[in-house]
């Protein structure tokens, strides 16, 4: 999935991967001073693109997902792997209480969404809701160095492959020696 010259957010990524991959692109700063996290401009394409080939194979482009992060770098990656992968992210704060669930579920009943996105951690209440017993959850976590883990049936691991200019984006899986 080649960019044109428009100035898009993936367009801008790519941009800045070439000329300065090495380079910080996000700093998480848990209470706006406690450094949480870093990305690299590298290594935020490349985990947003391996969310974008696991997602290639749930869903089908124009699908709308709910995203249900904490905020931080995960949700950075959820959004950029939704937006390569031709899909429609729709942000959601994940259900803190059973009180909020009523909120939470006519969001997912508005959107309709083909998956929900998230953490072990911010989705733990949501799946617990029997509101939400019928959704197909994708979770998503960030592992050093190069590698993301995607829980749904089973575990993987998932590497991003070159492809050539105009091929759909795909991805090795290979299942962990330590799982």
């Amino acid at each position: 999935m080649h960019h044109n010259n428009n100035k898009t957010l993936l367009s801008y990524l790519e941009n800045n991967v070439s000329a300065r991959g090495e380079q910080l692109a996000y700093i998480f700063l848990a209470d706006g001073e406690t450094e949480k996290g870093t990305l690299t401009y590298r290594q935020l394409n490349e985990k947003a693109l391996a969310i974008a080939a696991h997602l290639q194979q749930l869903a089908k482009v124009g699908d709308r997902l709910l995203l249900c992060y904490e905020p931080g770098l995960d949700f950075i990656c959820g959004f950029l792997g939704c937006l390569y992968a031709g899909m429609i992210a729709v942000p959601a704060y994940p259900l803190r209480s059973n009180r909020h669930a009523q909120r939470l579920f006519a969001m997912v009943e508005n959107c309709m969404p083909a998956l929900i996105l998230g953490t072990k951690e911010s989705l733990a209440l949501m799946q617990t809701e029997a509101l939400f017993a019928s959704a197909t959850y994708v979770l998503t976590v960030i592992h050093p160095p190069r590698f993301f883990g995607f829980f749904a049936i089973h575990v993987r691991f998932y590497r991003n492959t070159k492809r050539r200019h105009g091929e759909p984006w795909q991805c090795d899986c290979e299942s962990p020696s330590h799982l």
